[in-house]
């Protein structure tokens, strides 16, 4: 009777203490037959040590699928069985898509057709007469965007078109605060460098002008001084 009791409360403690009255296939309890103590280990196709035993799956389990049991694979949620062979092991061969069509962008299948929007994404549209119904998710900002600026992408805003950043706290989320017309005055630095390059070439071309024009005209001066020389000398002749 004391022995009996010994393995129960031996068996209830381990129990408890190795987590082991959660579901594992892998773990399997068993009397030593020296000392009628239960003990636990991982039981044959499984591998590591108590309580962390694991299920191993000889071929591997395909795409989308994990090993469950020793040679068994499950698809994963949001997916089911594609393709199966009974005489192989593991028997699962390929998985597909639970969700047909495919949900939409920034979603995931979480179930047969049932399509929910990622985290930071919330409902935008649905239309219950399709499948799935989910047509489109939205991104969500934790608090309101300022005026003039939308929620771009989750905890993001961005300002509209016509408007800038105009006030940016980088402690809080989102970091911006407010927005302010976009002015014709404000420009941007490539702006500026290209007024600069036009003004540079401009110079450059009015000094290249002034060089040829006194050129030249030192050229008209040595050909006129020239023609007046000679033409003096004639006289004196």
């Amino acid at each position: 009777m004391w022995l009996c009791l010994k393995n129960v409360l031996l068996a209830v403690i381990l129990c408890t203490a190795l987590g082991l009255c959660r579901a594992n296939v892998c773990i399997e309890s068993a009397y030593e037959s020296d000392t009628s103590d239960l003990v636990y280990k991982c039981r044959k196709g499984c591998v590591g040590t108590v309580p962390n035993c694991l299920p191993v799956c000889d071929n591997g389990c395909p795409a989308n699928s994990n090993c469950t049991s020793p040679n068994v694979c499950e698809c994963n949620t949001g997916y089911i069985i594609n393709e199966s062979n009974p005489d192989a092991a593991p028997s699962l061969k390929s998985c597909k898509s639970a969700c047909e069509p495919d949900c939409p962008a920034h979603s995931h299948c979480a179930g047969y057709n049932k399509c929910i929007c990622n985290e930071g994404y919330v409902e935008n549209a649905t239309n219950p007469d399709v499948v799935p119904s989910l047509q489109s998710c939205k991104p969500t900002c934790v608090t309101d965007c300022p005026s003039h600026s939308y929620c771009a992408s989750p905890n993001i805003c961005q300002c509209n078109k016509g408007y800038t950043p105009d006030k940016i706290n980088n402690n809080i989320v989102p970091n911006l605060k407010s927005c302010k017309e976009q002015s014709e005055e404000n420009i941007t630095v490539l702006q500026i460098a290209l007024y600069i390059l036009v003004i540079c070439f401009l110079v450059f071309a009015i000094i290249v002008v002034i060089l040829m024009l006194v050129i030249w005209i030192k050229t008209r001066e040595d050909k006129w001084r020239t023609s007046f020389t000679s033409h003096s000398e004639f006289e004196t002749k």
